[in-house]
């Protein structure tokens, strides 16, 4: 079965991050594929981390995985 995967970086998301995702969470595609999210969280200091593991809670059927940088290493680094 074809996966799709995609990674998205964040810093700093916290009040528009569920947009992007619940776009990912809605996006359709062809019968057969899957779909899996990784989300790099790039040392935020406005609550994104609380904001993604909240919203991967209260969307199970979204293929989530979460990672953090514990420094800010820029987008090119998730």
């Amino acid at each position: 079965m074809p996966l799709l995967s995609i990674v998205m970086p964040a810093y700093n998301e916290a009040a528009t991050i569920h947009l992007i995702l619940d776009k990912v969470r809605d996006c359709r595609l062809p019968d057969g594929w899957t779909k899996e999210l990784i989300v790099v969280n790039d040392c935020s200091k406005d609550g994104t981390e609380e904001a993604i593991e909240h919203y991967a809670s209260a969307n199970p059927s979204l293929p989530l995985t979460y990672r953090k940088h514990e420094v800010n290493k820029g987008k090119g680094a998730a």
